[in-house]
């Protein structure tokens, strides 16, 4: 399974399938923890009031601490997702440190949330559309879940609400779920039947291998793990180039690469080029820099040669390396919009609530990468993320490029 969802989805599989009753949830006084919240972010973030006023912020610290004594852990995490989703910066987040988690990792189409990986003993489930869980219908999840989301991106939306959909502490703090230890999910299978699956939640350290849903197998980004690799397609006379992390691959450096990819561009002489950042979650953007230097002098710099894939799940370093391609490229945008913002704050720092050890990573600089554009970078071309095109194994991206 690729590195690309590993690294943001952990998933494990099911050691035991006894049905546990939920234990009772404690209410704790969490006003000093909130105190550190407050300190600690408006003196070590870079602007904490870049999106939000200091009045209303300390209103809602202020409101949060009135009701201190009287929250569980489920529900203070949720109230400060909920401040953290007004500070509205992608890479400030709250970290409850997730012990227990659904088998399943989900993925947010046109038609509604699907099920793409799953832990062996639930992997029957696979490709479901999900209905409901725990009788609350998939709408309200999806819009409780984005209520604690900053709402500047519907790219942003779409990527966070599926990956804490398997998070039965959120859930459970949401109202959405009864029992942390099991839920039932009312599922719509590929055929077209209601099925009913009653699913335990499992820890998260108890890490194995998890199956995928059998259309990725025919989707390109999904085939390998490598940080990034590159395959020719004859048919098509077509150059891909899956980037998948902005790292050093320890089994083959970056500059190594490059000159394997150009070398294989000189023999092959692709008629086009295609860069998949889709599934890139960012790192360090200077490694990718060896390439864009390459490809500016490179007969596939021409429009309709170079095409860059970009997507909700390009973030941080990737994002920037997007925008480098529009600013000193002739490269056509494909995609959807990109789940990070174009100008963002970055150069993560972290501290951990001294009571609760809720982690909480913040950002100590503005990366303002092309000053005056504002939101997500915007594809030239837009594709639909439909679940049908899925079921066929379908990359709605790359069969617009290859039809061009």
């Amino acid at each position: 399974m690729k590195n690309k969802i590993l690294f943001l989805f952990l998933l494990v599989i099911l050691k035991n399938t006894s049905v546990y009753s939920q234990p009772l949830s404690q209410k704790h006084d969490y006003k000093s923890d909130i105190d550190y919240f407050s300190s600690h972010l408006i003196s070590g973030h870079k602007n904490l009031f870049a999106n939000i006023s200091k009045v209303a912020f300390d209103s809602l610290i202020n409101d949060l601490k009135n009701r201190a004594g009287v929250l569980t852990q489920e529900e203070f995490i949720v109230e400060l997702f909920r401040i953290n989703a007004r500070i509205a910066d992608e890479h400030t987040r709250i970290d409850p440190g997730f012990e227990n988690i659904f088998p399943f990792r989900f993925e947010y189409f046109d038609e509604g949330l699907a099920i793409i990986l799953a832990d062996s003993l639930s992997s029957k489930y696979l490709s479901c559309r999900v209905l409901a869980i725990d009788h609350h219908q998939v709408q309200e999840v999806i819009s409780k879940l984005s209520s604690i989301l900053k709402k500047d991106n519907p790219s942003f939306i779409k990527f966070w609400m599926a990956y804490y959909c398997n998070k039965p502490q959120l859930l459970y703090g949401l109202g959405l779920i009864e029992n942390q230890q099991q839920a039932s999910f009312r599922l719509l299978t590929a055929t077209g039947d209601t099925i009913t699956a009653i699913v335990p939640s499992i820890p998260v350290n108890k890490v194995t291998t998890l199956v995928k849903a059998e259309p990725l197998n025919h989707i390109l980004p999904y085939m390998r793990d490598d940080f990034y690799w590159y395959q020719y397609d004859t048919t098509h006379n077509t150059m891909y180039f899956d980037y998948a992390k902005c790292s050093e691959d320890d089994k083959l450096s970056f500059n190594d690469f490059n000159t394997n990819i150009f070398r294989e561009i000189e023999l092959r002489k692709p008629s086009k080029l295609v860069v998949d950042l889709r599934f890139n979650g960012g790192g360090n953007s200077s490694v990718l820099h060896p390439f864009l230097k390459n490809i500016k002098g490179n007969y596939l710099n021409t429009k309709g040669k170079l095409y860059v894939l970009v997507g909700r799940k390009t973030f941080s370093s990737a994002l920037m390396n997007a925008v480098d391609f529009v600013k000193n490229t002739n490269a056509i945008i494909v995609g959807e919009p990109t789940g990070a913002n174009i100008n963002h704050f970055g150069e993560v720092k972290s501290f951990q609530l001294p009571d609760s050890k809720i982690t909480v990573y913040y950002s100590t600089k503005f990366w303002n990468n092309w000053p005056g554009h504002n939101g997500p970078l915007v594809p030239d071309i837009a594709v639909s993320h439909s679940y049908f095109d899925f079921l066929n194994g379908k990359d709605e991206a790359m069969e617009y490029i290859l039809k061009q």
